[in-house]
């Protein structure tokens, strides 16, 4: 991202696999929609939900105008500065 003269802010990832039950089922349950057919979330699923609710509340937080979410296996193409030109 540096060569795009982006300066990243990693954010530590929430490990949905390492949570306790209590708060696996206090927060597994889709309210609102279904994925795959199915109301719960895997522990996985769970853990990144958890870290982009995360990442959002700390941007919130803070001063910055702008937020974009990546995940650690991204692969950015060369023309990311166009979604950036506007």
């Amino acid at each position: 991202l540096a060569h795009y003269k982006l300066t990243p802010r990693v954010s530590n990832a929430i490990n949905g696999k390492k949570l306790s039950a209590e708060d696996y089922f206090l927060n597994a349950k889709a309210k609102t929609s279904k994925f795959n057919g199915r109301t719960m979330l895997t522990p996985s699923e769970l853990g990144c939900f958890l870290s982009h609710k995360k990442a959002i509340y700390e941007f919130l937080e803070g001063k910055k105008k702008y937020l974009l979410i990546l995940e650690d296996d991204v692969t950015i193409e060369n023309n990311i500065l166009n979604l950036f030109s506007n």
